[in-house]
């Protein structure tokens, strides 16, 4: 069997390792050779892929075809389905999350909790808009947003202004939401079949200056009532959405005790690496399980806690496997290094997993191998 990955990045990668886990070859496209990914799968395709020749080569090469990111157009997906391509999570549920907008309009539409918003044909729109919502208001893209990027908090109506005309944004381009005043970030994995069964991963906490993670608590430190209203929230989710495979949502854990949905990625995730250690089954193994419609693992934590701390690039510089040795002899701890071209300010490079009896002895050694490396 052979699975077909669209994205050659480290979540490829790591993907990529799972299915090799369980016999099963994978074909990488990426618009660019020499991406991650492409170092352990078994075939890498490069090229357009509304190319119809890049597609037919991949449509034949894979049994199944799964997504790295959510950004290949949906237009796109259904082409590659068209032609015979099983691609799983659906185009349909793809392009329903892809625009966050449309997101968020679903899973209002299924009385989950988001954050009160409206779409932004316009600046008229917006400033229209910050008066309802009321400031500070955040302003996002509806496409292509990640760790930051594509994301504005703006704390009047001079800075919409300003925004706009910066962004000079076309219509439909932006939304707008209420800024909600939170005291957590929490994350929940879970992974579906198509037949609607799934399971969840433990709820954690991830921290996030800048808008990128930097840090993953698992599990998140509130209550275990909170922690299951969490669990609820993210399969409903995942129902709602028909989504298949392994998917990350995204929530604002309130003073109050209030819940709210954030933004759901429907593919493996950052708050998930700690899987690959810390849990019975990863998330990127269930990946592949669900898409090949195979036994769902235990998505049960095998240690008691664990932290996964981000290797952010600091500096424009070139790393060597030898350069990870400090951090690499610290007892307890997993590194994980992407092997991307350079290394830039504040580009994902690697992971560091610590594994411990609690939270906090699992932050310290992962923060302790994490600044034992010099960049």
């Amino acid at each position: 069997m052979r699975l077909g990955i669209l994205g050659g990045g480290q979540l490829a990668k790591m993907t990529v390792a799972a299915a090799a886990q369980l016999g099963i070859e994978t074909v990488v496209w990426s618009l660019t050779p020499g991406l991650p990914a492409s170092q352990a799968c078994t075939l890498t395709m490069v090229g357009g892929l509304e190319d119809p020749v890049v597609q037919a080569q991949m449509i034949a090469a894979s049994d199944v075809i799964t997504l790295e990111s959510e950004f290949i157009p949906a237009d796109i997906l259904l082409q590659l389905q068209s032609r015979g391509a099983r691609i799983l999570p659906t185009p349909a549920s793809v392009a329903v999350v892809q625009d966050k907008w449309t997101q968020k309009t679903a899973l209002s539409a299924h009385h989950l909790p988001v954050s009160p918003g409206r779409a932004l044909p316009d600046l008229a729109s917006a400033l229209d808009v910050s008066k309802e919502l009321g400031f500070p208001l955040v302003i996002k893209t509806r496409r292509l947003g990640y760790d930051g990027h594509g994301t504005f908090q703006v704390e009047g109506q001079t800075e919409v202004e300003a925004l706009f005309r910066r962004l000079s944004p076309p219509p439909d381009l932006l939304f707008a939401e209420r800024s909600i005043p939170f005291i957590r970030e929490l994350s929940v994995i879970v992974t579906r079949r198509q037949d609607g069964s799934l399971v969840s991963y433990p709820v954690v906490e991830t921290r996030q200056p800048q808008f990128v993670c930097e840090e993953v608590l698992a599990p998140a430190p509130i209550n275990p009532t909170l922690a299951a209203r969490a669990k609820t929230l993210a399969e409903a989710a995942a129902q709602a959405l028909n989504l298949v495979g392994t998917l990350a949502v995204e929530m604002f854990l309130a003073a109050d005790d209030s819940i709210m949905i954030n933004e759901i990625a429907p593919r493996p995730h950052n708050s998930g690496h700690f899987s690959i250690e810390a849990s019975h089954t990863s998330q990127f193994e269930n990946h592949v399980r669900a898409v090949f419609d195979l036994p769902l693992g235990s998505s049960e934590m095998a240690s008691s806690a664990a932290v996964m701390v981000n290797i952010l690039g600091q500096s424009e510089t070139t790393i060597t496997p030898l350069d990870l040795a400090p951090a690499l002899a610290i007892p307890g701890v997993h590194v994980h290094w992407y092997g991307k071209d350079a290394v830039r300010p504040m580009r994902k490079m690697g992971h560091i997993t610590a594994l411990a009896d609690s939270v906090e002895q699992a932050q310290g050694q992962a923060w302790k191998a994490r600044r034992a490396l010099r960049f």
